[in-house]
């Protein structure tokens, strides 16, 4: 199964992506955690990166999409099940990808959630991780 879950920055998408992996026993890839590998690597892609996401900037489809063909492995192996949290640029350069592979996608799912409702669960997010002492994701903040 591929499956692709899109929306904003505390809809969801990690969480449902969790639930679907252990279900299915397929594996998950998601571009925000490959982004901050890539930050954390200290590569120049990785270094301009984290300048994007320091300012609270998104940062655009054409570099997400040329940090996630780094990891092309997981993409190339057709018997991979596949739960993918992304936005719609980057979904449809992952079905792109796909296709030119002869693989298809099985479903995209777009998780949508009120506004403050997000705005509470980034706040909160970002408050449990400094309470236990890990760095707070540069994507929740109310500006993101």
């Amino acid at each position: 199964m591929r499956l692709i879950l899109l929306g904003p920055p505390g809809a969801g998408k990690g969480t449902q992506a969790a639930d679907i992996v252990v279900g299915f026993g397929i594996q998950q890839l998601s571009t925000g955690d490959m982004l901050r590998e890539a930050v954390a690597a200290g590569t120049k892609t990785g270094l301009h990166v984290g300048e994007l996401m320091d300012r609270g900037e998104l940062v655009p489809d054409d570099i997400v999409v040329t940090v996630v063909a780094r990891t092309g492995s997981i993409i190339r192996m057709p018997q991979t099940g596949l739960s993918w949290t992304a936005f719609r640029a980057q979904a449809e350069a992952l079905d792109d990808e796909l296709c030119q592979r002869g693989l298809k996608l099985d479903a995209v799912l777009e998780l949508r959630v009120e506004e403050s409702t997000l705005m509470d669960r980034v706040k909160t997010r970002a408050e449990q991780m400094a309470a236990r002492g890990e760095p707070v994701r540069n994507d929740d903040t109310p500006e993101v």
